[in-house]
């Protein structure tokens, strides 16, 4: 009998709102990203990088050509528009790196909600959120996922606006609440000149009563102009995200410049770059300083062959009588790609890395021969 009337206070409740109900049609659309391949090494040593033992961050890395890990993110998305003209979707992502496979992102979102902000964006949920991402050293030199809400795309006439209330949950994005939020606000588009623009970026991480970890925050500016990216980035308590101070980052300040860009030299040849500079001040460890370079010269023979070297130099500087960590490699890539452009995907290489790399000591000579697809669809 429960069963029976709540069957039909369902059904009623549905035909009473059907008129207010989003149409959708039957198209699921099927996004991600993915790489995946085969690496013999003969030690086993498949990823050349200079190590910080004092922090877990991606800064050092030498160049991700020839030199990445296999996994995939894959996110499943329905639109819906309602008869009021609001835009909405719903998206969920699973991804596996290699640890498992597990859910990334479950998150609903609408635009054209507010009259005078038409392109707003409004979600809630768990969700890729405030990224700044860098390809050559596959590195997220801003981040803060997490589970929460917020809006993006706000008009301001000088600049867009988003703004989001994260937190963090065991595994970084899970729901388990281990009693980390992070506020986030990001000023973007700023313009200063005809081909000069500008993004304010700043992150707050705070707790409650379930965890004692420090406030955080992070203060960044990016500047872009003529295809290039210069990033600034200021730190307390974190690096890149301050929702994972949970996971062993140490409490002190760390400063993180990148210059970032690329260069045609010529109809069917190219050059990418990445320079990144890095300092610590730890309170209770030993303070570093970190450079690395990575260079990426391509070469398209038609549209669909294409060679690419990259070379990459990593250094950590420990302010002690430690001996500096360094690594270099180079990777000499043949490729198959569905377009006749650097960024064309989904891409077939076939590589060689070579390269040496000595931390805490210990110096190995790495040579990598591997397959490999990457896609982003």
């Amino acid at each position: 009998m429960k069963l029976s009337k709540i069957t039909l206070a369902c059904a009623l409740a549905a035909g009473m709102a059907a008129p207010q109900i989003a149409s959708a049609d039957d198209s699921l659309e099927f996004h991600g990203y993915a790489i995946f391949g085969v690496n013999y090494e003969q030690d086993n040593n498949e990823i050349i990088d200079a190590n910080e033992s004092t922090a877990q961050d991606d800064i050092y890395e030498v160049g991700k050509l020839g030199n990445q890990a296999s996994g995939g993110e894959f996110l499943f998305l329905k639109k819906f528009e309602s008869e009021n003209d609001t835009k909405w979707e719903l998206g969920v992502m699973y991804e596996n790196w290699g640890w498992g496979t597990g859910l990334k992102q479950a998150w609903a979102g609408a635009s054209n909600v507010f009259e005078a902000q038409p392109n707003a964006y409004v979600w809630a949920g768990r969700r890729f959120n405030a990224r700044y991402l860098q390809n050559l050293n596959d590195y997220k030199a801003i981040w803060a996922d997490g589970q929460g809400a917020g809006i993006s795309g706000v008009e301001l006439g000088f600049a867009k606006l988003d703004v989001s209330l994260v937190q963090m949950g065991l595994d970084g994005i899970n729901n388990t609440n281990k009693g980390l939020f992070a506020a986030t606000s990001k000023l973007s588009d700023i313009k200063l000149g005809d081909d000069i623009s500008m993004d304010l970026i700043a992150h707050y991480g705070f707790t409650n009563n379930a965890s004692d970890a420090e406030d955080a925050y992070i203060l960044a500016g990016v500047i872009k102009a003529w295809n290039h990216k210069l990033l600034i980035r200021q730190s307390d308590n974190a690096t890149s995200d301050v929702l994972n101070r949970a996971y062993g980052y140490l409490e002190g300040s760390r400063t993180y410049v990148s210059l970032e860009g690329g260069q045609s030299l010529g109809e069917n040849t190219s050059v990418d770059y990445l320079l990144g500079y890095t300092a610590t001040d730890y309170d209770n460890e030993t303070d570093t300083n970190g450079y690395n370079v990575i260079v990426r010269p391509m070469h398209q023979w038609n549209d669909i062959h294409s060679t690419w070297l990259e070379a990459g130099y990593s250094v950590v500087d420990f302010d002690s009588d430690q001996e500096n960590n360094e690594a270099y490699k180079v990777t000499l890539s043949q490729n198959i790609a569905i377009g006749g452009v650097a960024w064309a995907r989904p891409m077939l290489r076939f590589y060689v890395t070579a390269g040496e790399e000595k931390n805490d000591g210990v110096t190995d000579h790495p040579v990598i021969a591997g397959a490999a697809f990457e896609a982003w669809w």
